[in-house]
């Protein structure tokens, strides 16, 4: 859905520049322009082993759970809370190897141009 908002950007920008805004016209455009260029980073998936221990951990929580119902929210709910917390670490690794291999443009908000640290 995000990639759908960022390919109206430039007809927002357009919108923008018509209404006497050239300083967001430029913003959107830039948005857009750095979104395109992260876009192959964002659709690779990280490594197969990001969070392996914190996801095995999740996994070997979840079957018993699952087991025990049909319905996936009553799954959830029976989750322990260290089976939560592994969880939790898992997809953390996996937005942080995400972020790591995404485009500084993109990190944090910064312009594009701006370097990373």
């Amino acid at each position: 859905r995000l990639d759908e908002v960022a390919q109206r950007l430039p007809e927002s920008a357009a919108s923008e520049a018509a209404a006497g805004n050239p300083a967001g016209a430029e913003r959107l455009r830039q948005w857009h322009a750095a979104w395109v260029r992260a876009t192959p980073t964002l659709r690779t998936p990280p490594p197969a082993d990001t969070g392996a221990p914190a996801r095995q951990a999740f996994l070997d929580a979840w079957s018993p759970a699952a087991a025990q119902t049909n319905n996936h929210l009553e799954a959830v709910r029976a989750l322990p809370p260290d089976a939560c917390a592994a969880a939790t670490a898992w997809l953390n690794a996996i937005v942080a190897a995400v972020e790591a291999a995404a485009p500084c443009s993109l990190e944090n908000g910064r312009p594009p141009g701006v370097r990373c640290g």
